[in-house]
């Protein structure tokens, strides 16, 4: 063999060898390349990362985001039906492919503020995510000679709207209303009228609520008023003396067609009504064996028909049908024109012996 030729063969083994022992010195490891494929349509540009032959890829540390969706986990398959897990050696090129769950678009629902009289502006309407409370409109809304009491459920205000609820609905509240104008002289109560005063029988002439009088139809309304004499005679123990004491029993009928027709549906052929003697919160112990003063107004009690079918004011006297006439306890007294007074007032519900305006009031004339 030639010497050039012995020459070059030696040389390319020495070469060989040499790059052995630097593959050998620095690890020799194939690289492969893990890519991060956000996996939707317009998603940013796809991450790519090297991972060394039998080493592991890291979870990206910063989870990708998507609009509408909360990024789950990383998967093996764009259907993301393969979980992948981060302990598994890379040996080979891989793909992951983000999965993606789509965020329920939260309930809104409509809260109605309803001004709740004839003639209010319209109701407002506010917006509320579902489970989340309304705050109450600011300021209170007004409306001219009453005072604003609060926000209701229902329009005869009887049910206070607690503003911690979670709404899980569409609602509707009313505005409650306390009418500030005072009585006129003909509904204001005699207060040193006597209880005998009350005896007889009476026809509805006129009708005050809502701030106004109104003249009732004809023959209407009548209550007859019958004296009962306590069998039990009052004993005022302080002094020991004995009273006879009177309850006062009120029966009501109604003249208008339309009113028995419906009463009749359920065998009612009238309202009846009782007013015991302790119910004259502002009696007064007389001599021995004399009757016991009781000065009205006093407190009647009728039975729960009333609280069902109400007084009809609205075909009575024409009242707005607005006003609730449901309550089946009433105050009941004489004016100063002899006139008897049957009718609603929560503040003289709550203190007789107080003049409270009327949420409404029948005037009766003596037949």
């Amino acid at each position: 063999m030639k010497k050039s030729n012995k020459f070059l063969l030696t040389a390319l083994l020495v070469l060989t060898l040499t790059m052995s022992t630097v593959l050998v010195a620095c690890g020799g490891k194939k690289i492969w390349k893990v890519t991060f494929d956000y996996n939707y349509s317009g998603a940013p540009s796809a991450t790519v990362v090297d991972v060394k032959d039998g080493e592991k890829v890291a979870e990206p540390t910063t989870a990708p985001t998507r609009e509408k969706y909360n990024f789950t986990k990383w998967f093996t398959d764009t259907a993301c039906t393969a979980p992948f897990v981060f302990t598994t050696a890379i040996t080979a090129d891989k793909t992951l492919y983000a999965g993606w769950e789509l965020i329920p678009e939260q309930k809104i629902w409509e809260v109605t503020f309803d001004y709740n009289y004839t003639g209010a502006p319209s109701a407002t309407v506010v917006e509320v995510k579902d489970g989340e409370n309304v705050a109450a409109p600011t300021p209170a809304p007004e409306r001219p000679e009453y005072s604003f009491e609060g926000w209701f459920t229902d329009t005869a205000c009887t049910a206070l709207f607690v503003f911690t609820t979670a709404i899980t609905a569409d609602k509707t509240l009313y505005a409650g209303w306390e009418s500030i104008v005072e009585d006129p002289e003909i509904a204001k109560l005699n207060f040193g009228s006597s209880v005998t005063a009350l005896a007889g029988t009476w026809q509805v002439t006129k009708v005050y609520a809502d701030g106004s009088t109104s003249n009732a139809v004809a023959n209407a309304i009548t209550l007859k008023i019958e004296l009962e004499l306590d069998p039990w005679e009052l004993v005022d123990l302080p002094t020991y003396t004995h009273n006879k004491v009177y309850n006062v029993n009120g029966i009501m009928t109604f003249g208008l067609p339309a009113i028995n027709a419906e009463l009749a549906e359920d065998d009612i052929e009238f309202y009846d009504g009782l007013a015991w003697w302790e119910d004259f919160s502002m009696g007064e112990v007389s001599a021995e064996d004399e009757f016991y003063k009781q000065p009205g107004p006093s407190i009647m009690k009728f039975g729960p028909d009333v609280r069902y079918y109400g007084l009809f004011l609205d075909q009575v006297a024409g009242v707005s049908a607005d006003i609730k006439t449901l309550q089946n306890e009433l105050i009941i007294g004489m004016n100063n024109a002899g006139q008897l007074l049957l009718g609603y007032s929560e503040q003289a519900i709550e203190f007789p012996e107080v003049t409270g305006n009327w949420t409404y009031c029948l005037i009766f004339e003596k037949v």
